[in-house]
């Protein structure tokens, strides 16, 4: 049912980010609930038809989220820990201009030691991060170049409802904007590319390591307690970049409630076993990957 949802709410996004389809919230805090109710009524009376042009962002959004999460599903089951299948989290795009909140698996046993933890939690990044670049290869020659930006410097947007969102770049995707649109002042994101970079963006947010992110998972598998310390820094440095971009406030909140109010992670059952040195590159691999998705201003004014 979850799932069923958030299909139809990323097709309400991408049809408005295609400018068929303008989601309408009364004002007011109220107005977000009844907005949202409206969105699901009109889709249920007809509406649904228009919602199809935003497959080609939702199709792909969905597709980088569902791998993500397999990967995390697979690798607890090799190591026979029981776990829930993929549970999505929907939202209306009369709120969110994506329709999801992403997605989670539950862990119904504990984790034995560091190299479980650290293999399912880098399983998640690593996979979505291999869809996520090939979704960016698809949408970014399809985006449109542009000559003249107001800004006078080069920015990356997209248009929702007919309303422009300057998007921040990652190392990733500021190095495929540069190559793909050379000399260009800025880019409008086509449908897959604005997928790609949600994708890309979702990779870099997860792979912070805080608490119960996979980032969280990973530098506690490799570092043990250490990971204190890394986590520490890395909430000081998200409150620097608040002085920027306001949104990782919000950011860091979430973390701190998805971690239960601490940005520490939470012992497994034998933390003294460490991680043999043959999976340590899976570590390695998922700081490189960290390096290339984040976005440290996400949205511009």
């Amino acid at each position: 049912m979850l799932f069923a949802l958030t299909i139809v709410c990323s097709l309400g996004a991408g049809a408005a980010l295609a400018g068929v389809w303008y989601p309408y919230s009364p004002p007011g805090f109220s107005g977000f609930f009844t907005g949202a109710g409206q969105f699901f009524v009109n889709a249920a009376r007809g509406d649904w038809r228009l919602l199809l042009d935003g497959w080609t962002f939702a199709v792909p959004l969905l597709g980088i989220l569902l791998v993500h999460e397999s990967g995390h599903y697979f690798a607890a089951r090799r190591y026979e820990i029981d776990t829930t299948p993929p549970f999505f989290l929907p939202i209306p795009p009369t709120i969110s201009p994506i329709g999801s909140l992403g997605a989670f698996i539950r862990l119904r046993s504990p984790l034995l030691d560091r190299r479980q933890l650290l293999d399912v939690g880098a399983a998640g990044p690593i996979a979505g991060f291999v869809v996520a670049i090939a979704v960016l290869l698809w949408g970014y020659p399809t985006s449109e170049p542009l000559s003249i930006v107001p800004a006078g410097s080069a920015v990356t947007w997209v248009s929702f409802a007919g309303q422009p969102i300057l998007l921040g770049d990652s190392l990733l995707t500021h190095w495929l904007r540069e190559t793909v649109f050379p000399g260009a002042a800025g880019v409008h994101l086509s449908l897959p590319a604005f997928a790609g970079w949600v994708g890309v963006f979702i990779t870099g947010l997860n792979l912070l390591p805080l608490s119960q992110l996979d980032g969280g998972h990973v530098v506690y598998g490799v570092l043990g307690k250490h990971q204190r310390l890394v986590a520490l820094g890395t909430v000081a440095g998200l409150l620097v970049l608040a002085q920027y971009s306001a949104s990782w406030y919000v950011w860091v909140a979430m973390t701190f409630i998805i971690g239960g109010g601490r940005w520490t992670h939470p012992s497994v059952l034998i933390p003294e076993r460490k991680v043999p040195r043959s999976r340590r590159w899976v570590g390695l691999l998922c700081v490189v990957i960290f390096v290339l998705t984040f976005v440290p201003i996400p949205f511009g004014s």
